[in-house]
C-alpha cells in the first residue's frame, strides 16, 4: 500500500531518483502484517470447521456428544 496521499493511488513513478525512491520507502506500507493476518484467520477457519466437522461425525456415529455416555457405548460395543 501507498499512504501518502488520500485519496489512496498506487505510486507510478517514471523516473526512480535517489529523492523518490527515499519518498517512496517512508510513505510505502509493508505488506507483510496483513498477510500474516490473513493467513492466520484462515488458518483459524479451517481449525475451527475441522473440530465441528469432528463433532459431527461422532455425533453420527455414537449418537451424542457427551464424552461419558461415548464412552459406555465404546465399552459395551453398541455404537450405531
Amino acid at each position: 500500500g501507498y499512504r501518502l496521499i488520500y485519496p489512496v493511488i498506487p505510486p507510478v513513478l517514471p523516473k526512480m531518483t535517489q529523492e523518490g525512491l527515499t519518498e517512496l520507502v517512508a510513505a510505502s506500507v509493508d505488506p507483510l502484517p496483513q498477510a500474516l493476518v490473513i493467513t492466520a484467520v484462515v488458518i483459524g477457519m479451517a481449525v475451527n470447521v475441522l473440530i465441528a466437522f469432528a463433532i459431527i461425525q461422532i455425533y453420527r456415529i455414537y449418537g451424542t456428544t457427551d464424552v461419558r455416555k461415548i464412552a459406555e457405548v465404546i465399552k459395551n460395543g453398541k455404537a450405531q
